[in-house]
């Protein structure tokens, strides 16, 4: 349920399948998207629909666009050049199956999401695999009108929010596009002065450190802006490339605490302490939603600007906005 995009295609000459890799690698630092290492698949045994193929070989990359979007493969099938989707299985002696159609749910990062995947899929097809054929059921690749997409994403929306509707028990917890959201607040006990300390300590700290410049971390929607720059800084140095070191957890911790505030102080929220999760924001937006800040910044770091603080904001912006305007 919700937007998405398929595709299926092939490119059975190797040098422009490995031109079209070098390409996508390039859009992919140009948008910002995430970019696995090389992906090479080699499996006793694969099936692709009711074929089975002995010792397949898969080779391509896969990109991650934004946080809360489908990971979009490019991966050939070496012996023919087919696009393929890959997925291991559990049983038998790590079997792959393969899929011919590709398929990216983009729903939840939104339509300037949706019209980027569009945009990657179309120079695909006109400069590496002719034969690409591109199924959009909002009809953007094709028309590329940004109306009938916004139009398509908030009938997907409204759909989902029903469907959502229909499936929630008070207190119990659900999740609408991976976003975790309790349905009825529950009673919560007041954030200790131990906890309360602990978070104005990291922020303290995150400002002193870093702060100035034109970095103001002061709990308002331009200060998760900020997070964004400083963490290009943190790129450029390499301040958190041992992402298992001190300093990269000194500074996730900071971020995430920082980050949390400026959630709580301008959508609304509350921090709670999880007995499996420790410190998280619930009740974001009057929504229910619930996130873990720390977590947000701990893939911040770990995967780039994909998954970016202001994509994090926005998603739960938007979707706090949906739930509320729909009871």
């Amino acid at each position: 349920m919700g937007v998405t995009v398929s595709f299926t295609g092939h490119q059975p000459d190797s040098s422009i399948r490995d031109a079209a890799l070098t390409w996508a690698r390039s859009f992919a630092e140009e948008t910002q998207w995430t970019v696995s290492d090389v992906v090479c698949i080699e499996r006793p045994r694969g099936f692709l629909g009711d074929q089975v193929l002995e010792v397949p070989k898969v080779v391509g990359l896969t990109f991650i666009p934004h946080f809360a979007c489908e990971p979009v493969p490019l991966l050939f099938l070496q012996s023919t050049g087919q696009l393929v989707d890959a997925f291991f299985l559990d049983e038998g002696n790590g079997d792959v199956r393969l899929q011919r159609e590709v398929l990216v749910k983009t729903q939840f990062a939104g339509p300037t999401v949706h019209a980027e995947v569009c945009e990657f899929l179309k120079a695909v097809k006109e400069r590496f695999v002719p034969d690409l054929k591109v199924d959009d059921e909002s009809g953007f690749f094709s028309t590329g009108d940004t109306a009938a997409l916004n139009l398509a994403t908030d009938a997907a929306w409204a759909r989902i929010l029903e469907r959502t509707q229909e499936l929630s028990e008070p207190g119990a917890d659900l999740a609408i596009g991976g976003i975790p959201m309790r349905v009825q607040a529950s009673e919560r006990e007041p954030l200790s002065d131990e906890h309360r300390e602990l978070l104005e300590g990291l922020e303290t700290w995150l400002a002193t450190r870093y702060g100035g410049f034109g970095l103001d971390f002061d709990r308002t929607t331009s200060s998760v802006e900020h997070l964004d720059l400083l963490m290009i800084e943190v790129d450029q140095e390499g301040w958190c490339d041992d992402i298992e070191g001190e300093e990269a957890e000194r500074i996730a911790h900071a971020l995430g605490a920082t980050f949390g505030q400026a959630v709580a102080a301008t959508l609304g929220g509350h921090w709670e302490v999880d007995p499996e999760e420790g410190l998280v924001l619930t009740e974001i937006g009057g929504a229910g939603l619930i996130m873990n800040p720390f977590q947000v910044a701990a893939s911040r770091i770990a995967y780039g600007p994909s998954h970016a603080f202001e994509y994090h904001f926005a998603v739960y912006r938007d979707l706090a906005r949906r739930l509320t305007s729909s009871e």
